[in-house]
């Protein structure tokens, strides 16, 4: 898991401090050794985003959206500047999601409680569209990170419009729901499961800050 303050997601506008943009690349962690049962069959896919808390107005709303990583992959051995250009990992070309995911960090949808934190977790739940879940879901080798890399090189997740506020990440997932069947005293049954794919401290997570007026600041400030 990430700390409660080691990365931030959002934008946020300030007359004295100007504006930042912050965004997320990852990869996730192969389940190495994995099997699927026979005759399993994918259901959904979703990205889940789990925040302990936010800076800014959390009744403003915040449009998020996610990306395939299709141009240069994140290496686990390089180090990469907060300022890192966005460009050279993802073409913004394909989103993952079906659609733009709105949300209020005050007023979440969904949350859960954290023992080791003692207090019910606001979390955001985005489904990604069929043609990313199916993609995923065909993955079948998970002998190694570097070879489920190569199928899976990861996300850029970022905000699409709102100013107003910036969620404090607590960690990220993707979660894929199936289903298979099975013989079991003469009938065929169906049973549900799904699989977590964590983007953790085995994988490279890049936060990327953009302060897209920071000379006009800085003069400000001299």
């Amino acid at each position: 898991y990430m700390a409660p303050d080691s990365g931030l997601l959002g934008e946020c506008r300030s007359q004295d401090y100007g504006t930042l943009k912050a965004d997320i690349l990852t990869q996730f962690a192969c389940p190495e050794g994995w099997v699927y049962p026979d005759s399993s069959e994918v259901d959904s896919v979703c990205l889940y985003i789990y925040y302990r808390s936010y800076y800014g107005d959390g009744s403003a709303p915040m449009g998020l959206n996610a990306y395939w990583l299709d141009r240069e992959r994140l290496s686990y051995d390089s180090t990469y500047e907060s300022s890192v250009d966005v460009s050279r990992f993802t073409s913004l070309s394909r989103s993952v999601l079906n659609g733009t995911e709105v949300i209020s960090p005050a007023h979440p949808t969904d949350s859960i409680y954290s023992s080791s934190l003692g207090q019910a977790m606001p979390f955001i739940r985005m489904r990604l569209n069929e043609q990313t879940a199916k993609q995923l879901f065909a993955i079948r080798d998970f002998s190694s990170q570097k070879k489920f890399n190569e199928q899976f090189p990861g996300l850029y997740i970022t905000s699409t419009y709102g100013s107003s506020s910036a969620l404090y990440i607590y960690s990220l997932c993707l979660t894929i729901h199936y289903h298979f069947t099975y013989e079991s005293q003469g009938m065929t049954k169906t049973m549900q499961d799904s699989k977590v794919l964590y983007s953790n401290a085995e994988v490279k997570r890049v936060y990327h800050y953009d302060y897209a007026d920071r000379e006009q600041v800085l003069a400000r400030l001299e």
